[in-house]
């Protein structure tokens, strides 16, 4: 098989020259299709062979459709990693959250069992009265009571 020459690069004005030039749209849509055509081409030759794929297929319907699944597959592999990414930031940004709280309820507790001890602290501790219990059948002195003995 003879040397299998590169996909045109559609950021080169030409082959020849190294100034850089926009690509059509047309270019970019075709490039990953050309690529997988060049890429099978070159490492795997004989599956190249038996599909009868070269460098005449760059740019044809097969590399269109080739390149329409790879555009296809990267853009629903963008949508599965950018809903990744959303997720973990999610995550992450509850458990902030949560921890934040955790700390801030913490810090009330600490401060309310400080305040509960300075005021056993301070709590008066005033002597309590006995109260006998009064049988009521008994004779009760009077104030005057004591001017008849």
């Amino acid at each position: 098989m003879d040397e299998l020459p590169t996909p045109p690069n559609p950021f080169l004005a030409d082959e020849a020259s190294a100034a850089l030039a926009f690509p059509s749209l047309f270019d970019l849509f075709f490039l990953p299709g050309d690529w997988s055509i060049y890429l099978v081409a070159r490492f795997l030759p004989a599956v190249a062979e038996w599909f009868g794929l070269g460098a005449d297929d760059y740019g044809t319907s097969l590399a269109g459709y080739i390149a329409f699944v790879v555009w296809l597959v990267t853009f629903i592999g963008l949508i599965i990693v950018w809903a990744s990414i959303r997720n973990f930031d999610r995550r992450v940004t509850r458990g902030i959250a949560a921890g934040y709280a955790e700390v801030l309820r913490r810090i009330r507790m600490v401060m309310a069992l400080a305040e509960y001890r300075r005021r056993q602290r301070t709590k008066r501790t005033e002597p309590t009265i006995v109260v006998e219990e009064i049988d009521p059948k008994a004779l009760r002195p009077s104030s005057s009571s004591h001017l008849y003995d």
